[in-house]
């Protein structure tokens, strides 16, 4: 068998070789043409992490999740037990609130009969201080207003026709039931007569045996002779309460001055304005104290209450 022709013994193979050599002696005798390079990208810096130390954690892988186990299908067998159990959950439904009611009720019973028992207390207590204090203060009147002498005074203010709740508001007044009393001007007794006074009305009697002005210290003898000097002045100023009284304080003659001067008495008879000071308290403090007189002592109700103790 004959052997294949080598190629390189083929015709036209030298050439090709000088050719290849002498473009290889050319690339060698030419310059190196520059050779362009890609830009250096700069290297990126690794970024501090912001995840939290749970999230930095690798994630385990998470099991797979079990499917949901199939519901069971209701079948129509029951059992004994389940009607009685669905009787006892409706009674449990139905007697829940009626314990409830059973505790709250009886609380709501006692927090409104509390309120009602301490509001009725407090009432009681307003009572009790509001009469208490009443009493306290009618007695304190009844302390400053005393009647001593009750007897003298209303046999005198009787027979004289005079009141006697007057007579009293006057003995308070003048000398504060003492008999023994006498003031710098020389006034004596429970109703302060003057000495001349005293004396004048001593005379008006025709009765008085060896008088003297020591017999005014005496409580009936003196209420005699006042009460008559009431009367004379009650039958003088037409029972005028406070013209009695301002005679009786400043003098009949004072009275009589002021009732015919136009700038105390427009009409003669009335006494709209009293002229002294000194007269007008004291006219004041009388009629105050005939109006507490009048109240405890004279008034129906008092005499009533009065003969009420006595019968006890």
């Amino acid at each position: 068998m004959q052997n294949p022709p080598d190629p390189r013994r083929t015709p036209g193979a030298p050439e090709r070789k000088f050719r290849s050599r002498k473009r290889a002696e050319e690339a060698m005798a030419a310059p190196p043409e520059p050779v362009e390079r890609p830009a250096r990208q700069p290297v990126p810096q690794p970024q501090p992490s912001r995840l939290t130390p749970q999230q930095a954690m690798p994630r385990m892988p998470m099991p797979p999740a079990s499917p949901p186990a199939p519901t069971p299908r209701r079948t129509e067998h029951r059992t004994e037990a389940e009607p009685r159990e669905r009787a006892e959950r409706r009674k449990r439904v139905l007697t829940e609130p009626v314990k409830w009611a059973l505790v709250i009720v009886p609380m709501l019973i006692v927090l409104i009969a509390t309120g009602l028992i301490g509001r009725q207390m407090y009432r009681d207590y307003l009572h009790r201080e509001a009469e208490r204090k009443r009493i306290a203060a009618e007695q304190d009147e009844l302390d400053a207003h005393p009647l001593k002498y009750r007897e003298i005074i209303d046999q005198y203010a009787a027979f004289y026709a005079l009141d006697p709740s007057l007579v009293a508001s006057i003995v308070l007044i003048e000398s504060s039931y003492k008999p023994d009393a006498e003031s710098y001007k020389s006034a004596r007794g429970l109703m302060q007569l003057m000495p001349d006074t005293a004396e004048w009305i001593s005379e008006k009697f025709g009765d008085i045996e060896n008088y003297t002005f020591d017999m005014m210290f005496d409580p009936e003898t003196n209420i005699r002779f006042g009460c008559w000097y009431l009367g004379y002045l009650s039958n003088r100023f037409d029972g005028d309460a406070l013209k009695i009284i301002c005679a009786y304080h400043a003098g009949q003659g004072n009275v009589d001055a002021w009732l015919r001067n136009p700038a105390y008495s427009p009409d003669g008879v009335t006494l709209q304005t009293i002229a002294t000071n000194d007269t007008a308290l004291y006219a004041e403090r009388v009629l105050r104290a005939q109006q507490v007189y009048q109240r405890r002592y004279y008034s129906t109700a008092a005499k009533e209450d009065a003969y009420a103790s006595t019968q006890r």
